[in-house]
């Protein structure tokens, strides 16, 4: 499968296929996530009639940080639509964005283009955004992908602050630099 977009196919539904990982290299998963990401939308375009003309991975970019058009391969996507590929494929919605309004503005440009959003990952069900439904719950789960991180670095916050008020150490002896030694 070609990976540049130089090498679109000529099949009447060629989709793009995105799939991204957060920037946590140290665990294995993460690296591995991105094969899974792509093995399901490959299965999803092949039940859905759509062509994988092109496949864009950006690794260890975080969606919180980044804009989908301001990673490098997502930066990409503009130009393949506008070379007439009107299908984009993700695993999950979050893989795409972690930011409701980054999400909800690009999708809109889509819509207008006549671009249509597949989830992959859904449990067995489709999810197009170009369906009433499809947009609605669409919307709905970019406000989850934006919550599930701020929640978590809340509680975060909240257990690291806990542990500051009762004396506890905030670092693991594996993250001390060589040659220290922490003070019980």
């Amino acid at each position: 499968t070609p990976r540049s977009p130089d090498c679109i196919t000529t099949d009447l539904k060629p989709a793009i296929l995105y799939g991204r990982f957060s920037p946590k290299p140290e665990f294995r998963e993460s690296r591995d996530s991105i094969d899974v990401q792509e093995e399901s939308c490959r299965k999803y375009a092949e039940f859905a009639g759509l062509t994988i003309a092109v496949v864009l991975r950006d690794p260890l970019v975080s969606a919180r940080q980044v804009p989908l058009y301001e990673r490098p391969e997502g930066g990409k996507i503009p130009h393949l639509i506008a070379g007439g590929i009107k299908h984009v494929i993700a695993s999950r919605i979050d893989r795409l964005w972690r930011d409701a309004d980054d999400g909800s503005m690009v999708l809109a440009e889509w819509n207008k283009q006549g671009v249509v959003m597949h989830l992959a990952e859904m449990g067995g069900n489709v999810l197009r955004s170009d369906t009433p439904i499809g947009k609605y719950i669409m919307r709905n789960f970019l406000a989850l992908a934006e919550l599930e991180p701020a929640m978590i670095s809340e509680r975060t916050s909240q257990a690291m602050k806990s542990k500051q008020k009762r004396g506890l150490r905030m670092t693991s002896e594996a993250t001390i630099p060589w040659g220290w030694m922490s003070d019980p």
